[in-house]
C-alpha cells in the first residue's frame, strides 16, 4: 500500500476549496479578457487601415488610455498573484515537501508545454511566461 505523502495527488475536496479565491481568479480572467477586447477587434492590425476608424469619437482616445490604465495591468497583476499563490496552497498541503516540488515542476512543465503551443497560435500567450518564472522561482 502506497505511503500517503507519496500518493498520487488528488483533487481537494470542494468543501476545503477557498470559494473568495476562485471568485477572485474569475475576476481577474474576466477583466484580462476586458483588456483583450481592443485587441482582438484587430484595431491597428496590418491590413486594416481601410476599415473602420480606430478612433471615432474624442472620447475614444480616453477611453483607451482607461483601458490601458486601469485594466490591463491591473488585472495582470491580479492573475499572476494568484497563480502563484494557487501553486503556494499545493506546495503547502504536500507532507513531503521533495514530492511536492517534483509534481510543481512537472505541472509548470506542462504549462510551458501548453504555453508553447499557445504561443504559436497568438502572439499574446502569458502560459509560457508563467510556467518559466515559475520554474526559476
Amino acid at each position: 500500500m502506497p505511503d500517503a505523502s507519496t500518493s498520487v495527488p488528488a483533487p481537494i475536496d470542494p468543501a476545503a476549496r477557498v470559494t473568495l479565491l476562485d471568485a477572485l481568479r474569475g475576476f481577474a480572467l474576466f477583466g484580462v479578457c476586458l483588456g483583450n477586447l481592443l485587441t482582438f477587434s484587430f484595431w491597428g492590425s496590418p491590413g486594416t487601415e481601410g476599415l473602420a476608424p480606430r478612433h471615432v469619437l474624442p472620447t475614444d482616445h480616453a477611453a483607451e488610455f482607461l483601458i490601458h490604465a486601469l485594466v490591463d495591468g491591473k488585472f495582470y497583476s491580479i492573475f499572476s498573484l494568484l497563480f502563484g499563490l494557487g501553486f503556494a496552497l499545493q506546495l503547502g498541503r504536500r507532507d513531503d515537501q521533495v514530492t511536492a516540488l517534483s509534481t510543481y515542476r512537472r505541472r509548470l512543465w506542462i504549462l510551458a508545454a501548453i504555453g508553447f503551443v499557445h504561443l504559436l497560435a497568438w502572439f499574446g500567450d502569458i502560459l509560457l511566461f508563467y510556467a518559466l518564472m515559475g520554474l526559476v522561482l
